[in-house]
């Protein structure tokens, strides 16, 4: 009530009450009346929320009183006054019925019609020779075009530079199928560059714009088409971007003589929170010390133990170290060697894993001195095979093979120069990486 000591209140209930007034005069005497309010509410039955496929036909249903309204934003297909109404709304929408009774008396009630609808990833804009993953949402079964893949989620690499228009139809489990498109926009990346020396000098022509490194260091300066190099070895590196922020990448080694060490092998085992490292050679000339180093992109190196070497020697020679706070995950070691007059050599890259996820690691892909068999190297802890398999830029696969074994080589000799995809799968897991042919 507004007050409770004046002659005249008022009142609000929402549901039948009885209010009593006591009251006293002058002389002090008291009196005591009652009076009932009765409240008549009009409660509605409807027939509730609801899930539909898009456009399909649906009667909405309600009762418990004389007429009544509707309203809802995809319109209503019944007019003023009735108990059921029929809609076919394509997006999820809340229908609003107002029930007024004969005494005048009114009430509202609410159904939601949910419309199964499908979701798709943004617009997307990649260099010509990436790769992007586009996903799904909205049902438990989908169907991807072009591709027919039928996972919510998938790496596509279009090619050449242009628009691609990417359609996937989402299934929920009443049935219903709706479909979402995404678009894919290549823009063009630099060529692949080619290295050339040229005395002392090393070049490439695929700008526009460039960035040298030295041994995975950055050459402050190094933004020129060619660079001088001094008379050392050294592995050189080059990354060509263009306008649109695209960029490739090529690597040479330049030694200027050929370095005086047989090494027979070299290898990097996990042990107990350490990796031992051992390494073995037939002969040395004037070597001075070794150096390993360890990586986990195989771009950037660390050095992790520097050992001295024998000299000279023609008898077979063991060393051993350990890295003893190796990276987490996978990682890869490979052995440097140095001579008194400071040249030096790199051995090829090992392996390592310091945990045991299912997941196969691809830790090197990289070609031959010919440029037409490419070698790549597996890390995979869970035992059982790899499957390889490559695909060209318009997903087709063009090799597959199973195997234990953690190095192999395929011959290209018979493939079309472009962009491919290498993919590694075990234990219902896998790893993926782009490359130039």
């Amino acid at each position: 009530m507004s007050t409770a000591f004046d002659s005249t209140v008022t009142a609000s209930p929402s549901s039948t009450t009885t209010y009593t007034v006591t009251g006293t005069d002058v002389n002090g005497c008291t009196g005591t009346k009652s009076l009932t309010v009765t409240v008549n509410y009009t409660p509605l039955t409807t027939s509730g929320n609801i899930t539909i496929c898009s456009g399909t036909p649906t009667t909405l249903t309600v009762g418990g009183a004389s007429t009544y309204t509707w309203s809802g934003n995809a319109g209503v297909s019944g007019t003023s006054g009735t108990t059921a109404v029929t809609v076919s709304p394509t997006t999820t929408t809340i229908y609003t019925v107002t029930g007024f009774s004969a005494n005048g008396c009114d009430s509202t009630a609410s159904m939601t019609v949910t419309v199964a609808t499908a979701t798709a990833s943004p617009a997307v804009t990649i260099c010509n020779g990436s790769s992007t993953i586009l996903s799904a949402s909205g049902g438990n079964a989908y169907s991807w075009s072009p591709g027919g893949l039928t996972t919510s989620s998938i790496t596509i690499s279009p090619t050449p530079v242009g628009s691609y228009t990417y359609t996937v139809t989402v299934t929920d489990l009443n049935g219903c199928s709706s479909t979402a498109t995404t678009k894919v926009t290549v823009i063009a990346s630099p060529p692949l560059p080619v290295l050339t020396f040229n005395g002392d000098t090393i070049c490439n022509n695929s700008g526009p714009l460039y960035q040298w490194y030295r041994n995975s260091v950055l050459i402050p300066g190094g933004t020129k088409e060619c660079l001088y190099i001094s008379s050392d070895s050294a592995d050189f590196t080059v990354i060509v971007s263009n306008h649109t922020g695209c960029s490739d990448s090529a690597a040479s080694v330049y030694n200027n003589r050929t370095l005086p060490v047989e090494l027979l092998s070299f290898s990097a085992a996990y042990n107990d929170k350490i990796v031992d490292l051992d390494w073995s050679t037939a002969s040395e000339i004037n070597n001075d010390f070794f150096t390993v180093e360890k990586t986990k992109d195989g771009v950037g190196f660390s050095p992790v133990v520097y050992v001295k070497s024998a000299g000279t020697s023609n008898q077979l020679l063991y060393y051993h170290a350990s890295d003893q706070s190796p990276f987490e995950g996978t990682s890869a070691y490979r052995l440097k060697q140095t001579d008194f007059d400071g040249k030096y050599q790199y051995s090829g890259l090992v392996a390592v894993t310091t945990h045991t996820s299912g997941k196969p690691e691809i830790v090197a892909l990289s070609k031959d001195a010919n440029g037409t068999i490419w070698q790549y190297l597996i890390s995979n802890t869970n035992n059982q095979p790899v499957r390889i398999e490559i695909t060209d830029g318009l997903g087709r696969i063009i090799f597959s093979n199973t195997s234990s074994e953690s190095y192999g080589e395929i011959d290209f000799s018979d493939f079309a120069h472009g962009i491919y995809l290498f993919r590694a799968y075990s234990n219902n897991e896998f790893s993926y990486r782009r490359f130039a042919y």
